[in-house]
């Protein structure tokens, strides 16, 4: 089993005293950013396109956050919940499920804010997930825009821990 620290340290579980500089697409398309200057950040997207782009089969979006975040504030509507708050192997095989195996696939990986997703995207590079793209607004907004919820993307109620799928677009029951 791995241990909690390797763990924290994999999915970047604890990100504290981070404060991202970067560029996030406007125009809709994904693009690369940056992170602290020259490191990168990786490929984003804004909200509005992750969601048109898993409607259109395009990505698969996945909300990371905890089930606690997911009550509170629903889930989007075209994306799956899978929490990076778990077993990093039950994780990983919940993702692989979700892309139907091809971890050659684009993955749009959405959290609160765009913090998390933005470690967890190179942690997934580092397993086989050769796409993973970062809705750097989140849900809730913040530094890279207004978030899922205020660009009033559909959402849906999320209440037990077998309620993974999306609701609308092609990976909808």
């Amino acid at each position: 089993m791995i241990g909690m620290p390797l763990m924290i340290r994999v999915f970047g579980l604890v990100i504290f005293g981070m404060v991202l500089s970067g560029l996030v697409a406007s125009s809709g398309t994904a693009q690369t950013g940056w992170l602290f200057g020259k490191e990168k950040l990786g490929v984003v997207m804004t909200a509005q396109d992750a969601h048109e782009r898993a409607m259109a089969g395009q990505v698969v979006l996945v909300d990371v956050r905890s089930s606690a975040e997911w009550r509170k504030s629903g889930v989007p509507a075209s994306g799956f919940a899978i929490t990076m708050h778990q077993d990093p192997r039950v994780f990983t095989e919940q993702l692989n499920a979700a892309m139907g195996g091809d971890k050659s696939r684009p993955l749009a990986l959405i959290c609160a804010t765009g913090v998390r997703t933005t470690y967890l995207q190179e942690a997934l590079k580092k397993l086989g997930f050769s796409k993973p793209i970062n809705v750097t607004e989140g849900m809730m907004g913040g530094r890279y825009g207004d978030g899922w919820i205020k660009r009033g993307l559909p959402v849906r109620s999320w209440s037990k821990s077998g309620d993974l799928k999306p609701t609308l677009g092609p990976g909808a029951l």
